[in-house]
């Protein structure tokens, strides 16, 4: 489907991606209330982490993440010491969600000239204060003599990566309610895995020569993508589907019973 980028139709997509974006983060939010407690990463580390009890598994969970520390955390851009030892200072239990973004260089944008691209339909998911904005300030702190807090920030990301995977429950709750997660990795992080949570509605990056006006309007390096109208137009219902094919395998005939609108020929 064409779609035309001018700036007018760029605000009524703003709006719209917005008002969508609140929807789904404050039901997000609701859920992750929810499933607090199997996000507490004492569940998942137990007396590893100062303060914690035992619990079951947590020694594996601990070499597991012993492991992805010593493989990510001698590299750049981080360059600590790739050695954990017990008990962990893991102390924030709150979740956050902060929309996802990547860099981006419109074509005919000039050399060098790199856009932050948020995403406002997909999140990173971490623990309150130990998200990317954060990781990014320690980062950036010239000749560091206290690794401590970079250190810290690092395992809250690690911790939600592997509670994700090890708890599959946590993510098929999610997927269930329609919020799938996956993991990604973005270039000014290394090879750190990023929490990522998405919605049914997706977003979409206009054209380059709209990003560039857009910007050089607003006098921002960065660009929100808007909604793809396109996914609200093929969004279905997978549990009218599915008892539809239960009512199909029974008695086909049923089928212009519940719907008379459905062929039971091309179902």
């Amino acid at each position: 489907m064409e779609q035309d980028f001018d700036i007018p139709r760029m605000l009524v997509l703003r709006k719209l991606t917005n008002a969508i974006a609140e929807y789904f983060e404050r039901r997000l939010m609701e859920q992750l209330a929810n499933l607090a407690p199997l996000l507490n990463p004492k569940m998942l580390l137990g007396e590893h982490i100062r303060g914690g009890a035992a619990m079951r598994d947590s020694e594996k969970a601990f070499r597991e993440l012993s492991k992805i520390y010593q493989s990510i955390a001698p590299a750049k851009p981080f360059q600590l010491e790739g050695t954990l030892k017990p008990p962990l200072d893991i102390f924030n239990t709150v979740v956050e969600t902060t929309p996802a973004e990547y860099a981006y260089v419109p074509a005919g944008s000039g050399p060098g000239k790199r856009i932050t691209i948020i995403s406002p339909l997909k999140w990173t998911l971490s623990y309150k204060g130990m998200g990317p904005q954060r990781l990014r300030e320690l980062i950036g702190v010239p000749l560091r003599t206290d690794v401590t807090d970079l250190q810290a920030c690092i395992l809250h990301t690690l911790v939600m990566h592997l509670i994700m995977g090890r708890r599959p429950g946590v993510a098929g709750v999610l997927e269930a309610l329609r919020f799938p997660v996956s993991s990604s990795q973005s270039e000014e992080f290394g090879h750190l895995p990023l929490t990522c949570i998405s919605c049914p509605v997706s977003t979409m990056r206009p054209p380059d020569e709209v990003i560039i006006q857009s910007t050089e309007i607003s006098g921002s390096m960065a660009f929100e993508e808007v909604v793809n109208l396109e996914d609200i137009a093929r969004m279905s219902d997978p549990l009218r589907d599915h008892l539809l094919e239960i009512v199909k395998n029974h008695d086909e005939k049923l089928l212009s019973e519940i719907s008379p609108a459905i062929d039971p020929a091309s179902s």
